[in-house]
């Protein structure tokens, strides 16, 4: 399941992007998108693609219910992504597990490439992530079939745009690339847990 999701309303958005980028936001510095041995044939691509994982900064605004850098604007975002998707999309009731920001750069050796293609959860796991664009830039996002047996083929591609993403299952492959244009790119990784009442 993919579906993508362009009706944020404005001030939302508006507001999201003036957070993000202001010093509020501490980021880290990680020299991988996931450890290496998260690694595995299961997030095997098609060698249409050249994977090449490069550093990225690292934000953990929300975890398992614990704030790490709650805000009014984060948690003004989340609470209408639950319901909009509670009440639009699945039709069963939401609780969010977790929200990570990444943020890369551009560099030569990132032309032509994607991260390290990965899973937000392990296979099965009740979960839905929402990849949110803060703001618009190059770097698009790539979705692949989830099939152990073969390499994952392409089904969807995203580009960044301001107010906008992607919700999906969280154990579906996926892999972003780096900006060339712009001078950063930026994504919100919003996960929720999936429950069987409503």
């Amino acid at each position: 399941m993919i579906y993508y999701i362009d009706n944020i309303p404005s001030d939302l958005a508006d507001k999201v992007e003036k957070h993000i980028i202001s010093p509020e936001i501490y980021w880290n510095y990680k020299t991988f998108t996931i450890l290496p041995e998260h690694v595995s044939e299961d997030n095997a691509v098609s060698d249409d693609f050249v994977v090449r994982d490069h550093p990225i900064m690292h934000s953990v605004m929300y975890w398992q219910h614990t704030t790490v850098d709650w805000c009014g604007v984060v948690s003004e975002l989340s609470n209408y992504l639950i319901d909009y998707f509670a009440n639009n999309i699945v039709y069963e009731k939401l609780i969010l597990g977790r929200i990570m920001a990444n943020m890369t750069f551009p560099t030569k050796t990132a032309v032509g490439t994607i991260q390290q293609p990965h899973t937000d959860c392990i296979r099965g796991d009740p979960y839905y992530s929402f990849l949110y664009y803060p703001i618009t830039c190059d770097g698009d996002t790539y979705f692949f079939e989830s099939e152990k047996t073969k390499k994952n083929n392409l089904i969807a591609k995203a580009s960044p745009i301001k107010g906008t993403g992607v919700f999906y299952n969280s154990d579906m492959v996926h892999a972003g690339s780096l900006p060339v244009l712009s001078d950063k790119r930026i994504a919100i990784n919003f996960m929720f847990e999936r429950t069987l009442s409503y």
